[in-house]
């Protein structure tokens, strides 16, 4: 039985991608948070030794490239191949090693509900493997294999599954993780672990209650005085929690955050403010995203049904009772905004009308409401750019690429 070992690992997207709208207009599926980490960083963490390879739309994958100063990779040796929507937690992983052990020297194609999610093949002296061979993978190999894996195939997913991920990402992360040291005036209690990757700021007044799963901080949190953090929860690098403010169990917090107000069950991927009072319930935030003093997101219909989303020409049912608010990177709300259960917005909006906006709110709205005139393209440019400065990140070129090509494509919609 050989052992399930790759040395080289390469993502690939799907036209699918579409599915993780808005977050994917700007980012490639693999960057997506989840947990503690990204789904990039997860497959880092359980293969430290392999060489991590992409492949998938060309602005945003050479985006993410540069912004993360990586280079294309060979992709030579044991390879393994997925769709970057695959999360690689404990049913999937042990599905995959169990299947490729069970399959000694023999190359795989992942099937999973009559789906390609991915291929095995074993190294090959002198082979070294293209990444367009590998994903168009369906005939090549003989051997097509049932596997259990757990996929994000909507945005939504990662809130369901983020408890379970912030405690699969402590395990991962155990090595580089040490218990928080807790001030005379801080209050703890629960059972399980509250850790960081070094010491955070902790203010009086704080209360740390790990009763229904860990509270895992990473490098130079800061929390202020009388918040509480619910666990299971992430507070990421640089972060900042505010005075007051009120984590509910299941949220997750990117570097360079800073968060107030009452949230629960909520991602911020990264970069991203909700500094002041308001409730944002079973929502995802992308990068540079601010949200204004007083903003509530509802998550809940009256009638306790499921929400549907509207998603460009498409209503979907999620198949949920509770969604909030899924937001594309570099869009605002003014303070007292409202926004409805299932709400998703694109890049670049500024949400600021006196009621409810539409529950789709397509990239560059200046207001948010079905009347909304375009928002400058040149103006979103030169707000993104001093955001970004802030946190001393230059816009890309390639970024600049993105968010134009979307402006263009998103014009009809006004």
């Amino acid at each position: 039985m050989s052992a399930f070992n790759p040395t080289s690992i390469l993502l690939f997207e799907k036209k699918t991608t579409y599915n993780l709208f808005p977050f994917s207009i700007m980012h490639p599926s693999w960057e997506l948070r989840v947990g503690a980490l990204t789904l990039y960083e997860k497959w880092l963490m359980h293969f430290p030794a392999a060489k991590l390879s992409f492949h998938g739309r060309p602005l945003q994958s050479n985006s993410f490239r540069e912004r993360h100063g990586l280079k294309h990779e060979a992709i030579v040796g044991n390879v393994l191949a997925l769709q970057a929507n695959v999360v690689p937690d404990t049913e999937t992983m042990f599905s995959l090693k169990q299947t490729v052990e069970e399959h000694p020297g023999e190359s795989l194609v992942f099937m999973q509900e009559d789906s390609i999610v991915g291929v095995y093949v074993p190294a090959q002296p002198d082979v070294q493997h293209s990444s367009d061979a590998l994903t168009a993978a369906t005939t090549e190999f003989a051997k097509c294999v049932e596997v259990r894996v757990t996929t994000l195939q909507h945005l939504w997913d990662a809130l369901t599954i983020n408890a379970k991920q912030i405690g699969q990402d402590l395990a991962l992360m155990q090595s580089k993780l040490r218990d928080v040291e807790i001030p005379s005036f801080v209050h703890t209690c629960g059972s399980n672990e509250i850790v960081c990757e070094t010491q955070p700021t902790l203010l009086p007044g704080v209360v740390l209650d790990s009763t229904s799963g860990p509270i895992v901080f990473g490098n130079n949190a800061t929390v202020m005085h009388n918040s509480v953090i619910m666990g299971p929860a992430f507070i990421g690098d640089n972060c900042t929690i505010k005075s007051g403010a009120k984590i509910y169990p299941e949220c997750t917090f990117g570097p360079w955050c800073k968060v107030g107000g009452e949230l629960e069950n909520t991602i911020f991927q990264a970069y991203s403010n909700k500094q002041h009072d308001g409730f944002m319930g079973h929502s995802f935030i992308s990068e540079w995203v601010n949200i204004g003093a007083d903003t509530n997101t509802s998550d809940l219909k009256n009638n306790y049904g499921n929400v549907r989303v509207v998603m460009g020409q498409h209503t979907i049912d999620t198949g949920r009772m509770f969604l909030g608010f899924l937001c594309g990177d570099h869009t605002k709300t003014a303070i007292n905004t409202q926004l409805n259960t299932g709400t998703l917005c694109g890049v670049s909006s500024n949400i600021f009308t006196t009621h409810f906006p539409p529950k789709y709110i397509p990239s560059f709205s200046w207001g948010g409401s079905e009347h909304s005139e375009p928002y400058s393209i040149d103006k979103a440019l030169e707000t993104a750019a001093r955001v970004m400065s802030r946190r001393k990140k230059t816009m890309l070129s390639i970024e600049e690429t993105i968010l134009r090509r979307e402006y263009e494509s998103q014009t009809s919609n006004f």
